[in-house]
């Protein structure tokens, strides 16, 4: 009995209740409850012999109260651990109190998880008379949360591993998380985010705000489809194209709590699609400009040959011989435009050859400088060991001539204009991005210069047809086109990079082949039509 009204007092103080007088009834209940209730009751006396064990710590350990009453409470616990629990027994037999989760034993060897909470027990004059453990079973519940934490250790790994930016938001729309594929993305550290509300002043130029912010509303209406493809910023202030992939998080009572988003850098793959539309746009002005020019150049043949026969008929002093003149000078020019357009289309007869560009140069550097006038500054700069390649030396002659023409009326008032040549090797990364080239040997014809360079518009036109930036009447638009053919036709690739007020630079890309250079015979460089 005076055992029972300790363990009452024990439960009370536990609950947090105050301690009223126990009657015969109040005790008999008491002894009921703790008989039969499914958490562990284990009572020890001050030597740690067990004096209660109920059918709750049956059912945990695995025990029964006739195999544990009388014997010494350690004896259920491994050898290893037996001490630590008779010293955890006699501090708490000195007043101390122990509560929390902590890993048990049961008869079979297996483990248990249990929250605990272990006293002393006193009686009526509040002398120490044993110690006293209630345990709850938290197995299910620790290994529910292992589970739990395995997942989202598995997910976080995939998260961190996916090649797409993970952003999570809240209710408010700031930020809580933030990927290393975000950091790699827009450039930002994960502590330079987080808390932020949404990064408008970040990574969105002001310009795509409303498109965001209607998206946002889609959001927060339960719109599991508000995708989007947004010009984003990055730290260092590029501008970058995004797709986005958003998906609103809701409680089990409709309440917004936040959204994911998935985005992924597309500016590269948009960049190829633009090149490859633009590239279909070239090849098919190509076939009409390649069949109109053939059918145009048969006609011209005629004129061409007649206005001669005429010309030389007449005498210099008969005056429609200055007329015809004036035809046969005509008729000499449209046939170069027409070089050109055939050119441009790929359906000129051309002779190719094993061709060293440094002794190309060398032979044309005479007219080039006649070309692009004194107040220009010509520079070579040929690469030594310059690998050979296989082209027509007309049409590579005429393609340093056209850029050299651009460059020239790019510097009005005068500048530099510097030709390179050397040796390089395209990897697999640069051939990936640049489908009109493969990886391998090539050898580099830059043609630089410091003129007035051209916008992201007019560069994105540059080798178009009939596309030129000059007055009506001094320009055909067919110079750079047909350089852009030349060089396609000899199976290379053309780049070009410029910035208002910071020049131009051409990079013609030319596989290279491995046998020595044909000597090429005298011959006169090609009448330069004007280019674009």
């Amino acid at each position: 009995m005076k055992q029972l009204r300790a363990l009452t007092r024990f439960v009370e103080r536990l609950r947090g209740r105050a301690e009223p007088p126990p009657t015969e009834e109040s005790l008999a209940r008491d002894a009921w409850l703790m008989a039969n209730v499914r958490d562990s009751v284990i009572v020890t006396d001050l030597g740690g012999n067990v004096t209660y064990w109920n059918e709750g710590a049956t059912r945990i350990f695995g025990w029964t109260a006739g195999e544990m009453l009388g014997r010494p409470l350690v004896e259920r616990y491994p050898e290893e651990a037996r001490e630590q629990v008779a010293e955890l027994t006699r501090r708490i037999a000195a007043g101390e109190e122990f509560s929390g989760e902590l890993e048990d034993y049961r008869k079979d060897g297996s483990r248990v998880w249990i929250d605990a909470r272990v006293a002393r027990v006193t009686d009526d004059a509040g002398r120490p008379i044993g110690v006293m453990g209630v345990s709850h079973d938290v197995t299910a519940r620790r290994q529910a949360e292992a589970e739990r934490d395995l997942l989202l250790v598995r997910l976080r790994l995939q998260i961190e591993r996916m090649p797409l930016a993970y952003l999570l938001f809240d209710d408010e729309l700031r930020l809580i998380d933030w990927s290393s594929a975000a950091e790699r993305i827009f450039g930002y550290r994960k502590e330079e985010v987080l808390g932020m509300g949404w990064p408008y002043d970040k990574i969105l130029p002001p310009g795509q705000r409303p498109r965001v912010e209607e998206n946002l509303a889609r959001l927060r209406a339960g719109d599991m489809a508000a995708h989007a493809v947004n010009k984003n910023l990055t730290k260092e202030g590029r501008t970058i194209i995004c797709e986005w992939y958003n998906t609103p998080l809701f409680d089990s009572e409709g309440s917004f709590l936040g959204f994911i988003s998935l985005a992924q850098d597309v500016t590269e793959q948009r960049r190829l699609e633009e090149r490859y539309r633009q590239a279909q746009k070239m090849e098919a002005i190509g076939l009409l400009a390649g069949g109109v020019a053939h059918d145009f150049n048969n006609l011209l043949t005629v004129i061409n040959g007649y206005s001669e026969l005429l010309y030389r008929s007449l005498r210099e002093t008969e005056p429609a011989r200055a007329m015809v003149e004036q035809v046969r000078k005509a008729g000499d020019r449209a046939a170069g435009l027409i070089r050109q357009l055939l050119s441009f289309s790929r359906r000129q007869v051309v002779a190719p050859q094993v061709l060293d560009l440094n002794e190309v140069l060398s032979d044309v550097e005479k007219m080039l400088r006649r070309i692009i006038g004194e107040d220009v500054e010509l520079t070579t700069v040929l690469g030594s060991d310059l690998g050979s390649v296989r082209a027509d030396l007309g049409e590579v002659e005429q393609v340093i001539m056209n850029l050299a023409v651009n460059a020239r009326d790019a510097m009005p008032q005068g500048g530099e204009l510097t030709v390179e040549t050397r040796n390089v090797e395209l990897d697999e990364t640069y051939a990936r991005t640049h489908p009109e080239t493969r990886p391998g040997r090539h050898v580099l014809l830059a043609v630089r210069d410091t003129g007035c360079g051209m916008s992201a518009e007019v560069r994105a036109k540059a080798f178009e047809p009939f596309f030129t930036t000059k007055a009506t009447g001094q320009g055909t638009g067919l110079g750079l086109a047909a350089v852009y053919g030349i060089v396609r036709q000899a199976d290379g690739h053309i780049e070009v990079s410029s910035e208002p007020g910071a020049g131009s630079a051409f990079e013609i890309y030319l596989p290279r082949v491995d046998e020595p250079a044909a000597v090429p015979r005298p011959r006169k460089v090609r009448e330069l039509l004007d280019g674009p």
